[in-house]
């Protein structure tokens, strides 16, 4: 009879652990009590009034953004930039016509859709390649080049729209250790320039080697953890000496480390390579 009841209690703190678990994890992750709105908002809301028109910030919304997420600002999309092409009325630009955050993302809705994946906060229902065809498939006389506002100058480049349903007809990854799984970004990056490989796979990509061409190409690793290759390659530098515009995911190297989608250098390196700079940045020689 004890070992009865003991599993039964057993059993109800199991599942109110779970449903209490459960419920931080996915509720509204920026759903603080009243007071707290005061750490983004110039006021608190009066829950007896309708809402009309959003309530002010007490700064610029992206650096309150980045106030936590300091990471995850470094591949995103642009702030603080006028777009060129016309926006969908659900994507709300700011006051000045400027991309922010909120452009993208509802701030205080759930963190997982109707069906419990994540949906990052998203205004849609869809992500990667479907999300920005939402604004960057509207514009199909500029099919070749993307230009936008950055500050008071122009900035015209190359875009990825173009790229966007076309795979390339070759392998250009090859998996060397399919135990050591590579960061998502260079997951996202894969999906659209290796014809091979799925943007929307579920299966694990393990570290491997990026063919940069077809033919007679550079090759370079992604999924490798930089300190264990530097402490076994004195080639290479201590990574606390290098530029911080190379970024690594969890220690290891990723498509993210050398290009960022949104960089106006060439080939869209997250800085020059001009004499081989960004190359010696991690290579002695």
């Amino acid at each position: 009879m004890k070992n009865k009841l003991f599993f039964i209690i057993l059993s109800i703190l199991i599942i109110t652990f779970s449903t209490i678990a459960y419920t931080v994890i996915n509720d509204v992750p920026h759903n603080y009590r009243l007071d707290e709105c005061l750490q983004c908002h110039i006021s608190i809301p009066d829950e007896t009034k309708k809402i009309d028109k959003p309530m002010r910030f007490i700064d610029n919304i992206n650096k309150l953004c980045q106030r936590c997420h300091t990471e995850d600002i470094q591949l995103s999309h642009p702030v603080g930039v006028k777009p060129s092409m016309s926006i969908p009325a659900d994507m709300p630009l700011n006051e000045m016509g400027e991309v922010t955050c909120a452009t993208c993302h509802n701030i205080h809705q759930k963190r997982d859709d109707i069906l419990g994946d994540k949906s990052y906060l998203l205004r849609r229902n869809v992500m990667g390649k479907a999300f920005c065809m939402a604004c960057h498939g509207k514009d199909e006389a500029k099919k070749n080049v993307e230009t936008f506002s950055l500050g008071m100058r122009k900035v015209t480049k190359p875009s990825h729209r173009e790229f966007l349903s076309e795979a390339h007809g070759f392998k250009k990854y090859r998996i060397i250790d399919s135990s050591s799984p590579i960061d998502s970004i260079s997951i996202e990056c894969l999906g659209c320039h290796d014809g091979t490989i799925g943007a929307d796979t579920q299966v694990t990509i393990g570290a491997g080697i990026w063919q940069h061409s077809e033919a007679n190409a550079s090759s370079h690793p992604i999924g490798i953890d930089y300190t264990a290759a530097q402490l076994n390659n004195r080639t290479l530098r201590p990574m606390e000496q290098l530029n911080k515009a190379i970024k690594f995911f969890n220690g290891k190297i990723g498509c993210g480390s050398c290009h960022n989608p949104y960089s106006n250098v060439s080939t869209q390196l997250v800085m020059s390579n001009k004499g081989s700079a960004l190359c010696l940045e991690c290579h002695k020689k």
